[in-house]
């Protein structure tokens, strides 16, 4: 499948995004981290929903193709998406959300649920119950945009993974361009960064976890007021 991008304007910048397929709009949001982007998350799942569904599938504000934004990375990338259902014409659309792009969604349709049908999120709204937290995946995320070499990165995709056979050099060559790029990595340090701006520590001095934001869980169930009803 092709992976043309279209974009439209936004913030002095611009949205680009994939569209892929008929029927009810379909939003698929991505994770968060080292060389992501809307494309590496979902080029295995977009061809199955669009046989079914109209799939957009942004890269999210300072990753891919997409303009940075100044402030707050979560209330920004809520607003960046917005206006991209604004400009295609979306009153209303299903969400399926990775990660960072799982709480983006549940923050979306918990302050506009008229605006979402369905949402399902992937490890990306809850607080931890069974697991220690920070993650291992969060931990190797702090390494890596303070110190973004290879061997980090290469640290950080075998967290993410049952299999470690997946992690072949190629994956992490990939990976290790598009995360090394100035503006995503500017993103990720947003986002992950231990220490507040001003080299401030996190609450009760602690040092500060991008995930204290994000929160993902692997239990991603929770309810909304609206969403899903019409």
């Amino acid at each position: 499948m092709a992976q043309e991008q279209k974009t439209v304007p936004h913030a002095g910048g611009q949205i680009a995004f994939h569209d892929v397929g008929q029927g009810d709009p379909l939003f698929l949001l991505h994770g968060s981290g080292p060389g992501v982007t809307a494309w590496m998350n979902f080029a295995g799942n977009v061809p199955v929903f669009a046989e079914h569904f109209r799939c957009i599938v942004p890269d999210l504000p300072g990753y891919g193709n997409s303009s940075p934004i100044q402030g707050d990375p979560f209330a920004g990338t809520i607003d960046a998406v917005m206006a991209l259902m604004d400009a295609l014409g979306i009153a209303r659309a299903r969400f399926i959300g990775n990660s960072f792009g799982g709480l983006i969604c549940a923050r979306l349709a918990a302050d506009h649920p008229d605006r979402v049908d369905r949402l399902t999120c992937i490890g990306g709204v809850g607080v931890p119950v069974f697991n220690p937290f920070p993650y291992e995946g969060i931990e190797r995320l702090a390494e890596f945009v303070e110190q973004p070499t290879r061997e980090q990165i290469t640290r950080w995709l075998r967290s993410m993974v049952y299999d470690k056979a997946i992690v072949t050099d190629e994956l992490v060559d990939l990976r290790f361009k598009s995360a090394t790029d100035p503006v995503a990595l500017e993103t990720n340090r947003k986002i992950y960064s231990r220490e507040k701006p001003g080299g401030e520590g996190g609450r009760d001095g602690r040092p500060r976890r991008g995930a204290e934001f994000c929160l993902p869980a692997q239990d991603p169930g929770a309810s909304f007021p609206g969403v899903g009803s019409r």
